[in-house]
């Protein structure tokens, strides 16, 4: 997360069956869960979790089964977070899973592996992009709704296989050369 008020490595979710743990990871301003700091906490549906600035909630879609994988884990708004924030925490988690992204114009999918991106694709029918044209194109979206969802269910090829900070660095880099 790109705030001054986030420490490097600030927070580790992790998620067992249907079991939603947060922990911090010693950050100087502390994690939030509704609106209470915490060292630790079991996160249940609809928890509002708070690192930095930036809000997200447990969606209430989140399967309680234990003979299920978790589904929907984390949603909420890009007008409450944005998309690099967003891309952050799921690389600092480390998650297997799928993050769905949509806005009034597209829909797309972002498909993890152990925090890396493993590709990109629009799900509404858009021409065929390389993933890395199509994370470019995600990083600028200001709103819009995100749910991540464990899942080892892929759609696309796996041909990135990047970190999200050094996909953060490349963007910027290509901003300033097209800005300067």
């Amino acid at each position: 997360m790109d705030e001054d008020i986030v420490s490097r490595e600030h927070a580790r979710i992790e998620i067992h069956l249907n079991h939603i743990h947060i922990y911090d990871l010693e950050s100087m301003n502390g994690i939030f869960v509704n609106n209470q700091r915490v060292g630790e906490a079991e996160l249940a549906i609809g928890d509002k979790i708070r690192i930095g600035s930036k809000i997200f909630i447990l969606d209430p879609n989140l399967a309680s089964s234990s003979q299920t994988r978790v589904k929907n884990a984390i949603s909420g708004s890009l007008q409450n977070t944005d998309i690099g924030t967003l891309l952050g925490f799921i690389e600092n988690i480390k998650t297997l899973g799928t993050l769905n992204i949509g806005t009034e114009e597209h829909r797309s999918s972002i498909h993890f592996l152990e925090g890396k991106i493993r590709c990109a694709e629009f799900l509404d029918g858009q021409k065929e992009r390389t993933s890395l044209e199509v994370m470019n194109k995600i990083l600028s979206w200001t709103s819009g709704n995100f749910k991540l969802r464990p899942s080892s269910e892929t759609t696309c090829e796996g041909d990135l296989n990047l970190r999200v900070s050094d996909l953060l660095l490349s963007h910027l880099a290509a901003l300033s050369i097209f800005q300067g």
